[in-house]
């Protein structure tokens, strides 16, 4: 279970990158 929930948490935390990556590239766009 603790396994799982690690690998849910570096889900989380690659999505909220790219999330700001792709924020980046649009403002920097803008």
């Amino acid at each position: 279970l603790k396994k799982s929930q690690n690998l849910l948490l570096i889900a989380e935390y690659f999505c909220s990158r790219a999330l700001v990556l792709t924020n980046r590239k649009w403002t920097s766009t803008l």
